[in-house]
């Protein structure tokens, strides 16, 4: 992404000298971009430090921030700081890259994940938060940035304020982020699991089950049978070729509780075993109408990282907290058929079905008689 990681570390004893340098002495150009900085947030959530003849720094505090993506998914952060350092000269100094950003709240699924913000780099080894530089990007606060290091303007300041407001609610997919916010939490999207495919072999399942000396063709003959009677499978037509009418995640719940279903009336205990090590039905996490990994990470004690001082705002110290894990009610574990066999079986349909009704069904004299040796349509053919 072209972000190389520069992060100041936070101690206690460096947060008490910041707020025991000389804030008396302010230079009238920091007085000056303090006051926009106020009049543009609010005055409760703008901090002044330091001052005199050094640096001064001015903190901004969003007590919750909600950041969406281009795919309209979202994510609410807690208690985010911004630090931008300014000049005596109400600039930005040229070594800095424009500001900083760091939290004191995360919820325990993005503690265990190392979320801080999307454009700022993972938290490894459940390390104290700092403050760190973001990923700018090509985002057009970077002209600011340049502008306001190369002089006062309080215009500019004023723009950059928007936009920096602007920038902590945003996730840019195209921009690369250091962490997505689909990634918090362990769970991930089954890869092979996202729409309907053509498979035409599931030979590793037929060799997994050999080697036991089941038979695998027949137990996938008997089922297919079953659920072409017992299931919920519908059709379209389109493009001259029947298709299937149900959206992917509803075949594949649908195809799944009718494989379960069959096996509890029909299969064999021994097999069992062979289904979940083949991988052919396995245990998958079901939320927003996909699927991801059946993977979590325990919630950690956080007994010795509770409370430790991360900043001062408003000369308190604030001191980091996670928040104990909530129950998802939006999500289930659920038993799943192998995207490869359900689209095997599927494909065995179909295939079926158009050669039958679309070939054969346009074969037939024009009486509706049928010449001896012909299936009409209506005849009871199955091909596996």
């Amino acid at each position: 992404m072209g972000c190389s990681v520069k992060a100041a570390p936070i101690f206690l004893f460096n947060l008490k000298l910041a707020t025991m340098s000389d804030t008396t002495n302010i230079p009238q150009k920091v007085a000056d971009v303090y006051e926009i900085f106020q009049n543009f947030f609010g005055e409760q959530f703008v901090d002044l430090q330091g001052g005199g003849r050094g640096n001064s720094a001015i903190m901004v505090w969003w007590p919750t921030v909600i950041v969406t993506n281009d795919n309209n998914k979202s994510v609410i952060i807690k208690d985010l700081y911004a630090k931008i350092v300014v000049t005596p000269e109400g600039r930005i100094p040229y070594e800095s890259r424009g500001f900083q950003l760091n939290r004191t709240t995360f919820s325990n699924e993005q503690w265990t994940s190392g979320y801080l913000h999307s454009h700022i780099p993972r938290l490894y080894n459940h390390e104290v938060p700092r403050f760190t530089d973001p990923c700018l990007g090509r985002g057009p606060i970077n002209n600011t940035i340049m502008d306001l290091k190369n002089e006062y303007e309080e215009a500019v300041w004023m723009l950059f304020c928007q936009e920096l407001a602007l920038y902590v609610t945003v996730e840019s997919l195209a921009g690369g982020p250091y962490i997505r916010m689909e990634e918090i939490g362990a769970s991930k999207k089954l890869e092979n699991f996202k729409g309907f495919t053509e498979v035409d072999s599931i030979s590793s399942f037929k060799r997994a089950f050999s080697s036991s000396g089941l038979i695998f063709d027949k137990m996938i003959k008997e089922f297919t049978l079953w659920y072409l009677q017992h299931g919920h499978l519908k059709f379209n037509y389109s493009e001259e070729r029947f298709r299937c009418g149900l959206p992917y995640y509803d075949f594949m719940i649908d195809i799944s509780n009718s494989f379960i279903e069959w096996f509890n009336l029909y299969g064999i205990r021994q097999t069992l075993s062979f289904l979940y090590s083949s991988s052919m039905i396995l245990k998958v996490k079901v939320a927003q109408g996909k699927f991801y990994k059946n993977s979590t990470i325990d919630p950690i004690n956080t007994s010795d990282i509770e409370g430790n001082p991360i900043l001062i705002f408003k000369g308190e110290i604030k001191t980091l907290h996670i928040e104990p894990p909530a129950p998802n009610n939006n999500e289930y574990i659920t038993t799943l058929l192998h995207q490869d066999v359900a689209m095997y079986i599927l494909g065995r349909i179909l295939r079926i079905i158009n050669y039958r009704y679309c070939n054969e069904h346009n074969k037939l004299p024009e009486s509706g008689s049928t010449q001896e040796g012909t299936s009409s349509t209506y005849q009871t053919v199955l091909y596996l």
